[in-house]
């Protein structure tokens, strides 16, 4: 696979974020059925703003959620970002007042750029009458590590991305109930066709004592260079590469080709058994969001976000002769299990990859801007 991608343009997703902060914003959770657009069957990532959750939204009784909202809002000393924190909060208009006031050749402070070192958002606060939106999570100070990704200095867990949260919302500046954000990686109607040709002539059934380096070779060689999709989002943005990158360290775990570090989580091809696979079959891999509930304040001002934020799931199409593709909904027993495996160990994996706690995050910033 082929891509480049341009340096990143985020001064107009700056500016956009500055004309959106200074308007009322309504807090709005939306759930429903997760679905590609148009139709589309997705093997990457997919969200948008109806199928964002699994579970319904909740209000919750009582007033915790007023209290932590008043509070966010409340006068106070301004902490030390390099400090650890359970619940760092950052104002959006405040930020965006600090956009302005910036020279435009001047380059941003870190504080702003990584949102003060926040690793993910637990609460949104709005307040309509000021106009403010809050967001506030756990937080500690950052550094780079050997992989050029901003990290917390003791957890090393990915901190929050302005560019990232700027781009998110202006999917959805026009309303955006259609909008849809997310990437593919597509297989060529070419490639299948020489792959159906290469499996007939190595074997009717591939199972994992026949699986070796030559052979996902040959796999690869029959492939040929695959097609990348995005939609949403430009494809030079930071929120784009994310998605792609995460979508892309999925399938090299699931065909075995990457070491995900994490005991109890198989690939796809060492769960394959004697008849398993197949001439015809092509898995399907694709994320999607997975909140276990958003509890919201009886007024609608003020949400929490709960659970791990992504869910993958697979199916199983069937490759015509042509090389076209028959696209299914379910899968096999032996795909399933690898889907609910990955999504099982979700947690831990990003701890040892931080692509995927970066996923979360994307997801978050998502979520919000809807």
């Amino acid at each position: 696979m082929r891509l480049h991608i341009a340096r990143s343009r985020t001064y107009a997703a700056w500016a956009l974020l500055v004309a959106l902060v200074a308007t009322p914003i309504a807090l709005v959770a939306q759930q429903g059925a997760v679905t590609g657009p148009g139709g589309v069957a997705i093997q990457g990532v997919y969200v948008d703003a109806d199928g964002v959750l699994r579970a319904m939204t909740a209000t919750e009784q009582g007033d915790r959620l007023a209290r932590l909202r008043k509070q966010a809002a409340s006068p106070r000393e301004r902490s030390a970002a390099a400090k650890k924190s359970p619940l760092r909060k950052v104002s959006l208009a405040r930020l965006a007042r600090r956009l302005r006031s910036a020279e435009p050749a001047q380059p941003l402070s870190d504080e702003m750029r990584f949102l003060a070192g926040v690793q993910q958002v637990r609460y949104v606060f709005g307040y309509p009458d000021d106009p403010d939106v809050i967001i506030a999570g756990p937080a500690e100070a950052w550094e780079t590590d050997a992989a050029g990704r901003v990290v917390g200095e003791t957890s090393a867990r990915p901190v929050l991305h302005l560019e990232d949260l700027t781009v998110a919302l202006g999917v959805f500046r026009d309303g955006g109930q259609d909008a849809a954000v997310g990437c593919s990686i597509d297989h060529t109607e070419e490639g299948l066709r020489r792959l159906k040709e290469y499996v007939a002539r190595v074997g009717r059934t591939l199972d994992r004592r026949q699986i070796d380096a030559s052979l996902m070779e040959g796999v690869r060689d029959s492939l040929g260079l695959q097609n990348v999709a995005l939609y949403g989002v430009p494809a030079d943005t930071r929120l784009a590469m994310v998605l792609l990158e995460a979508d892309y360290r999925m399938k090299l775990i699931g065909i075995g080709l990457e070491d995900p570090r994490v005991r109890g989580l198989a690939s796809y091809v060492s769960l394959l058994g004697p008849g398993s696979g197949g001439t015809s079959k092509l898995q399907r891999w694709w994320f999607v969001p997975d909140y276990e509930a958003i509890l919201a304040s009886p007024d609608g001002t003020a949400l929490e976000l709960r659970g791990q934020r992504v869910r993958l799931l697979a199916a199983d199409d069937v490759i015509k002769a042509t090389g076209q593709v028959d696209r299914r909904d379910s899968a096999d027993p032996t795909n399933r299990r690898f889907a609910q495996g990955f999504t099982k160990h979700y947690e831990e994996l990003a701890r040892t990859s931080p692509i995927f706690a970066e996923l979360q995050n994307a997801f978050d910033v998502v979520l919000i801007a809807a």
